[in-house]
């Protein structure tokens, strides 16, 4: 009975008030400009990866399922069209430095086999190679992103493989991918030069890499109008000093590096779930991403700015293509998967940090 009286109270109160009724909040309108920012993010930063990995290429891509013929899968076609990507990286991943090209051309029952020694030790046939990425490539609509072998190649093999997607005319390897059923070059630019070469690709120091790095870039020509876009093998997680020596030794011949980080799955929860979809995870994925992000949009030292400034005019060119704005002081990055890939205008560098207000 009391609480009755105490809320028929309360209601009589509120209804004989001479407060005059809440007012509508005002509405409110916002207009976002996407086409004035500043900048555009390059749609690569959304790039995928395709390795030699587990059943990542064979039965993930390549099957025989359904025909007995090997062919590539409708349903990841399918998949992959539906999200769009910008581009797809192969054929490593630390199985690049192990890839001898010329085993996955020509007629695919007269390929030699090679052991996967870095994942699981199992005997792939090489029936995946150059002609069945780039069909991948061409269905999917995206970027070939090449990576050539540099721990276990020669400056000769990589060099050959470039001819042999993108020389226009006549020469040896041309010749040989018409003989193996293309005539007209592919025109791949986004070319690495090497993988991970302080760990699976060579175990290298970086002063030894940088000397590799120049050597066999200086043999990636331009045919046409095809103009390597090379991409150095950049430092794991915050090796700053990997990434200093390479710039300092040879920064005047990169228009892109790879920088690496990992956030490996450990500590599964009762539902097998990786330690990323816990805090734990999440905060050492993030102290990773920022460690990364200072040292591909941060301001440099003076020394890898000084290197870009002598360097001339050589990767102006890669400002503003495929529709990337780029400001004048900054820096453009973009990725295949796990791998952000850094460059920057050397004709108009500055120091100040990159930025962006939109996405293409």
């Amino acid at each position: 009975m009391t609480i009755r009286f105490i809320a028929a109270l309360a209601l009589a109160v509120l209804l004989s008030s001479s407060s005059p009724p809440l007012a509508a909040p005002a509405a409110h309108r916002m207009v976002v400009n996407a086409d004035l920012g500043r900048d555009t993010i390059s749609r690569h930063l959304y790039g995928h990866f395709a390795e030699h990995l587990g059943r990542g290429i064979y039965d993930g891509i390549w099957t025989k399922t359904g025909t007995g013929e090997w062919h590539i899968r409708e349903d990841v076609v399918k998949a992959l069209r539906a999200i769009g990507i910008p581009n797809l990286r192969w054929p490593g991943g630390c199985f690049a430095d192990y890839y001898h090209w010329q085993d996955g051309i020509g007629a695919r029952d007269g390929r030699p086999t090679i052991v996967n020694n870095l994942w699981g030790g199992v005997t792939e046939d090489n029936s995946f190679g150059t002609h069945e990425f780039m069909e991948l490539v061409d269905r999917l609509g995206t970027e070939p992103v090449i990576v050539g072998n540099v721990g276990s190649g020669t400056v000769q093999e990589m060099s050959q493989w470039w001819e042999y997607m993108n020389h226009p005319g006549t020469s040896p390897m041309a010749d040989l991918r018409r003989k193996n059923g293309r005539d007209e070059p592919w025109n791949v630019r986004y070319w690495g030069v090497g993988n991970e070469s302080w760990g699976c690709g060579g175990n290298m120091r970086p002063e030894y890499y940088a000397d590799e790095y120049k050597r066999f870039a200086t043999y990636l020509h331009p045919y046409g109008d095809v103009r390597p876009f090379r991409i150095a093998a950049g430092g794991a997680g915050d090796n700053y000093d990997w990434t200093e020596v390479l710039m300092r030794e040879a920064g005047s011949m990169i228009d892109g590096i790879d920088l690496h980080y990992y956030n490996h799955h450990r500590n599964l929860g009762e539902e097998g779930q990786s330690d990323a979809v816990h805090g734990g995870g999440v905060a050492r994925a993030h102290e990773g991403l920022v460690a990364l992000g200072r040292a591909a949009h941060a301001p440099l030292p003076r020394s890898w700015t000084s290197t870009i400034r002598r360097s001339g005019s050589g990767s102006s060119r890669a400002s503003g293509e495929h529709g990337i704005k780029v400001s004048p002081a900054a820096t453009r990055a973009f990725s295949t998967s796990r791998t952000p890939y850094v460059t920057a205008s050397r004709r108009r560098w500055s120091s100040t940090p990159f930025t962006s207000t939109s996405t293409a």
